[in-house]
């Protein structure tokens, strides 16, 4: 095993730690350099932060506990940041990717019954990008896309057979900026896998926060009844692709008001779930493929 009490784990350019258990004590966290994979148990009892940050593309494939404190995932350059393995993260309030491309891949899972995860930082100017991919699962409390900053573009991809969840209250907010301010572009792809929740909002509503959302295969899920499961949200366009829009109603009276556009040859909407409940749609309705029912 290794004990981390000071600074940060710098592992060597394409090196591997595999092996064994680190035990980070230190608020500086996990740090690994380009081409590095970990597969050792990673365990985090700092009341700081918790960040995977490196140079380039790097892979932590062991299962990582994080027992207080926030976790933290990031880039601070270019390339990316997989996770394939458990992110437990039930000690955690807050888990974030705050800078660069983080992708949750393979039978990975980042699980927080209580955590609020973000995509975005009141620091970073530049790209940030979230996907959850393959069969890999993300399950908290909130999600919060575009959290306070001025990032040019943010990401947050669902794809492949992905599960990402919030509580059955819980929220999506998909745009929360500091003050109108704060701009940026939010681009949601939903393009395969399933996305449960309670309903979204969008805190900031500044005439350059914008939100498109790519529905294009994708699942989406209601955990409860919501009149305002997707309201008619300032600055946010929902455009259905060629493979449809695909929404679970699980039973719930909901009703989706947003407008919604369809590209060329666009697949649809497409409406399932067992019971009684009722799936309202009230607003424009512009996408040319069918709305089925089953």
């Amino acid at each position: 095993s290794l004990t981390i009490s000071t600074g940060a784990v710098l592992a060597a350019a394409s090196g591997t730690l595999d092996q064994g258990t680190i035990l980070v004590n230190s608020n500086n966290g996990l740090e690994i350099a380009d081409g590095v994979s970990v597969g050792g148990s990673v365990f985090t009892n700092v009341t700081g932060e918790f960040e995977d940050v490196l140079t380039g593309n790097g892979t932590i494939s062991g299962p990582v506990t994080r027992q207080s404190g926030n976790y933290i995932a990031g880039i601070s350059g270019s390339g990316s940041l997989t996770l394939s393995n458990t992110q437990n993260i039930s000690g955690a309030t807050t888990a974030a990717v705050d800078r660069g491309n983080v992708i949750l891949a393979s039978l990975g899972n980042l699980l927080g019954s209580t955590a609020t995860f973000t995509v975005g930082s009141p620091t970073a100017i530049g790209n940030v990008s979230f996907t959850a991919r393959d069969n890999s699962t993300l399950g908290v409390n909130n999600i919060v896309i575009g959290a306070a900053g001025a990032q040019s573009t943010i990401g947050f991809t669902v794809r492949d057979n992905a599960s990402v969840s919030t509580s059955a209250a819980g929220t999506v907010n998909l745009f929360a900026g500091a003050g109108t301010n704060a701009a940026g572009v939010v681009t949601v792809n939903l393009l395969g896998g399933t996305l449960t929740t309670g309903g979204f909002t969008k805190s900031s509503i500044g005439a350059n926060q914008g939100v498109n959302i790519n529905w294009n295969g994708g699942t989406i899920a209601a955990s409860q009844a919501n009149a305002a499961f997707l309201p008619a949200l300032t600055g946010v366009n929902v455009s259905i692709g060629t493979l449809g829009a695909k929404f679970n109603g699980n039973g719930n009276n909901v009703t989706l008001a947003a407008n919604m556009t369809g590209v060329a040859g666009d697949g649809g909407f497409a409406k399932s779930g067992t019971g009684t409940g009722t799936t309202t749609l009230t607003g424009n309705l512009t996408y040319t493929g069918a709305t089925s029912v089953g």
